[in-house]
């Protein structure tokens, strides 16, 4: 059975927490930058046939790429024994079942894309970006601190969703928090490449990412550049869905001690 060491080294705390100070200072750094409000027209998405009978039928569609990747995750997580019981085990589960529901609150925002639905696409995502947060911190600095990084952020996410939707906050604190998991992994693969997750996984990972978000960000150019058949928003949902696919398919393999 795989497990982490519940014992966290000095060397261990002090690279954790030189990851958490470069984080903090990119994030910082990108602050200004980041979106106060959703812009009008972001929810003008530039597929909007209908297909099936489905209202922008490709965007709500490709999110089933995102249920069948959390429940191939779940799948991986609950029949690899070598996992049972361990940090792996309980944080993959919790990823895999986030995703499932991301593909699902992804899909009834997109069937009607308003700022009322929006909130159910974004509150599922702060599940798995703690979830991935925590799996990283786990597998790099040890279970205490992937537990801790779990307990600390869970709150936050949905709290920084329904705080914007209350207008109590801006659109900020998930923007960073959003941010701050592409930081957090990077860094953290950085500053300790020994862990049990292979360092190919999160890189592959963050490229797929990195280029979802740029085929989100240029939906409507290249939904005319492939002349009306996928719009780059589909094109995200499919990269973003493979991402964490990468990711997920540590947990079909056998690990050693």
């Amino acid at each position: 059975m795989l497990t982490i060491s519940p014992i966290v080294s000095k060397k261990s705390r002090t690279a954790f927490v030189i990851t958490l100070a470069f984080t903090f200072i990119l994030v910082f750094c990108a602050w200004n930058k980041l979106p106060i409000v959703d812009p009008v027209h972001y929810f003008n998405f530039a597929d909007q046939r209908l297909f099936l009978g489905i209202p922008n039928g490709f965007d709500v569609l490709t999110n089933i790429l995102f249920v069948l990747v959390g429940f191939f995750g779940l799948w991986f997580v609950l029949n690899n024994k070598n996992l049972h019981k361990s940090f792996y085990y309980y944080v993959g589960i919790w990823l895999s079942l986030s995703i499932v529901f991301t593909g699902i609150g992804s899909a009834y925002f997109h069937w009607s894309p308003v700022p009322e639905t929006l909130t159910w696409d974004r509150l599922p995502m702060t599940l798995a970006f703690t979830g991935l947060r925590s799996l990283v911190g786990g597998d790099r600095f040890g279970a205490r601190i992937g537990w801790a990084v779990f307990a600390i952020l869970l709150p936050l996410g949905p709290l920084s969703v329904f705080a914007y939707k209350m207008n109590y906050w801006t659109l900020r604190p998930y923007a960073a928090l959003q941010l701050a998991t592409v930081f957090f992994v990077l860094i953290s693969v950085i500053i300790k490449p020994q862990g049990k997750i292979p360092n190919a996984l999160f890189y592959w990972a963050l490229i797929l990412y990195v280029l979802a978000k740029i085929f989100e960000t240029y939906d409507h150019q290249v939904f005319d550049f492939l002349s009306h058949s996928l719009s780059g928003h589909s094109l995200k949902h499919m990269l973003a869905a493979l991402a964490l696919y990468k990711i997920l398919s540590f947990f079909k393999k056998k690990i050693e001690n």
